[in-house]
């Protein structure tokens, strides 16, 4: 099961640019997300051949066209790398709503 945020569409920041693993074939370019770069999730799934059980995103602003060309697969990025991208007004919402279900202890 997916995160509820984690779906096609989705805008998400990168928080770790540690690969999961080695790059598949050396002789192709890959573009790999950047620490703090904002990216649309435009597929979601089991997606790694090696890693079934791996929950992984493929992201609009990165294509690796020629590995998919060459082996029939696309690098796909391991899904804990991201946290979902949230407007500032968004979060203060989220966080006034915590505020307010806190209860002010009086000194007696």
């Amino acid at each position: 099961m997916f995160p509820d945020w984690a779906k096609i569409g989705a805008k998400v920041v990168c928080i770790s640019n540690n690969p999961t693993w080695k790059k598949p074939v050396d002789r192709f370019p890959l573009y790999y997300p950047k620490i703090g770069s904002n990216y649309t999730i435009r597929d979601i799934g089991y997606l790694h051949p090696d890693f079934p059980d791996l929950v992984t995103v493929y992201l609009e602003e990165i294509h690796n066209s020629e590995l998919l060309e060459a082996t029939g697969w696309e690098n796909p990025f391991a899904l804990h790398r991201f946290r979902p991208l949230i407007t500032l007004e968004e979060d203060m919402k989220m966080f006034n709503t915590i505020i307010k279900d806190i209860k002010i202890k009086e000194d007696v």
